[in-house]
């Protein structure tokens, strides 16, 4: 990846691409709230990076991540004419995950995240965080280690 390319590439584009997976862990599907859908199979997903946008939005990562809320396309059901919305879920527990929390006031991030995927549990520690600050007009980073200690990149 090229900084030029980068320039006209949202940061979500960027760090989708950056955790794109070999094989999919994840599957969408187009559903209304009666369970109608397309008549296609779900598409697996490539990439391990939960964003939104929501319809509700959840309230801490472990929530988001037992219960991957749905969000409101702004297409109508063929059968019931209700309003459909992508749903996600986990195929299997993917090696690392990525949550875009921007906008999301009162979001908790937890240090320990804590799920059951295909009937195990799974424990993801938090690693890292990437974000934009507005004062300085740059991306920012911090990184943990094993021990807790927390760096500035």
């Amino acid at each position: 990846m090229t900084m030029q390319w980068a320039q006209y590439t949202s940061s979500a584009e960027v760090t989708r691409k950056l955790l794109q997976l070999d094989e999919p862990c994840m599957v969408l599907k187009n559903r209304c709230c009666a369970g109608h859908g397309p008549p296609r199979q779900p598409r697996p997903q490539p990439s391990v990076f939960l964003t939104g946008p929501f319809t509700t939005a959840p309230s801490s990562m472990s929530a988001w991540l037992q219960d991957i809320p749905p969000y409101a396309m702004s297409t109508t059901c063929n059968v019931c004419r209700g309003n459909m919305y992508k749903c996600m879920s986990l195929l299997q527990a993917p090696p690392i995950l990525a949550f875009a929390v921007d906008r999301m006031d009162g979001f908790d991030i937890d240090s320990v995240l804590t799920a059951v995927i295909n009937r195990e549990q799974v424990s993801y520690h938090l690693k890292g965080l990437a974000y934009y600050s507005h004062e300085q007009a740059h991306y920012m980073s911090r990184f943990i280690d094993n021990q807790g200690c927390v760096y500035c990149q």
